[in-house]
Parts: structure tokens; C-alpha cells; sequence
């Protein structure tokens, strides 16, 4: 378990903000997405309640998925390659926000119908997650291509070679204390010629 604990702390910044935003849409799902006064009875419903429970459960399936996609190789199961796990992780956080706002739009049709009934949310905690899902699997893909065509022009011996600054051109930031040789000494005075007599 202190191995696994160890893995997702050395979990790149980009892919925990996104697991986090996964995480943050599965528990928008148990909150209340739905609530008011329904035929004189003060109720809620949570994404897996009212009409709209399919699109909840989709949400639920989804987000578990992408979490699972993180998951399983820290614990030794690779279940996808590698190359492929982003653009699935943004196909799936697109999937979701489309999921939420079709649910979006179906509770606020109902609570046009019905002034005492509201939206809630949770709803915008799936939304807000969903998002953060897409937009960091988006950054991840376009890092993975950056580093794809870096990979492609660099030549093996660049790596080898060692560049030399150029002088005056050096970095501000070098360290003061670093030895600079001294200047070399100035060339001795010349001596006066003597006339020559023919």
C-alpha cells in the first residue's frame, strides 16, 4: 500500500488536477442535483434519482473509468497502452459534459414548469469536474505531441556535444564567485630604434 501511496504522489501535476476533477464529478453524482417541492412534498434527487438517473449513471461509469485509467497500471495492470490513455480520458470528460448539460437542459425545463423546484449542486460539481477532465487530458495529448516532434528532430549526437557560450553571451544568472582567469599582461614596451648610418 506505501508503494501505491508512493506512485500517485509521483504522479505528474497535470495528472492529478485531473484525476481530482474526476474525483470531484463521482461525488458531484451522489450530491443532490434536483430538489424542491414536488406535489407538496420537499424532496431532492441526487444523479441517480428523478428522470435524468441514466445520465447520472453514465456519468458515475465514465468518471470510475477514467480514475481506473490511473489506478490500475500504479498497481501493475495495464489495461490500455499509454499513447492511447489520454485521447480516451478527453473523449470521456467531452462525453460527460455533454451527458450534464443534455441534463442541464431537461431540469431547467421542468423547473420552468414547476417554480418551487431547482437545480442543484450537484449537478454543477459534475460539470465543473467533467471539465477539468477534458481540459487536462487536452494538455496532456498536446504535451505528448510536443514531445513527439522534439523526439523527431533531435539527432542522436546533440546529446553528446557539449555547447559552449559564447563570450559576453553567457547567462546574467551565472554565479558571481566562479573563477574567470585574469586578463593576460600587457606586452612589454617596445624598445627605441637606433638610427642606421649608411
Amino acid at each position: 500500500m506505501s508503494n501505491f501511496i508512493r506512485s500517485l504522489k509521483r504522479l505528474e501535476i497535470e495528472e492529478k488536477i485531473l484525476n481530482i476533477g474526476s474525483t470531484f464529478a463521482l461525488i458531484g453524482v451522489f450530491m443532490p442535483w434536483f430538489g424542491g417541492e414536488w406535489f407538496g412534498e420537499v424532496t431532492t434527487w441526487s444523479g441517480f434519482g428523478f428522470y435524468t438517473s441514466f445520465a447520472g449513471l453514465l456519468i458515475f461509469l465514465s468518471h470510475t473509468f477514467v480514475l481506473a485509467l490511473t489506478v490500475l497500471p500504479l498497481l501493475g495492470y495495464q489495461v490500455i497502452k499509454t499513447s492511447f490513455r489520454d485521447t480516451i480520458r478527453m473523449i470521456v470528460g467531452l462525453e460527460c459534459i455533454l451527458l450534464v448539460i443534455v441534463v442541464w437542459s431537461v431540469l431547467t425545463n421542468i423547473a420552468f414548469d414547476r417554480a418551487q423546484m431547482e437545480i442543484r449542486f450537484g449537478l454543477y460539481l459534475s460539470l465543473v469536474g467533467s471539465i477539468i477532465v477534458s481540459l487536462y487530458a487536452f494538455l496532456k495529448l498536446q504535451q505528448e505531441k510536443k514531445r513527439n516532434v522534439q523526439e523527431f528532430f533531435h539527432h542522436p549526437e546533440d546529446g553528446d556535444a557539449d555547447i559552449q557560450p559564447i563570450r559576453g553571451e553567457e547567462s546574467k544568472n551565472d554565479d558571481v564567485g566562479e573563477d574567470i582567469p585574469p586578463p593576460p599582461p600587457p606586452p612589454p614596451p617596445a624598445k627605441p630604434e637606433e638610427p642606421k648610418l649608411f
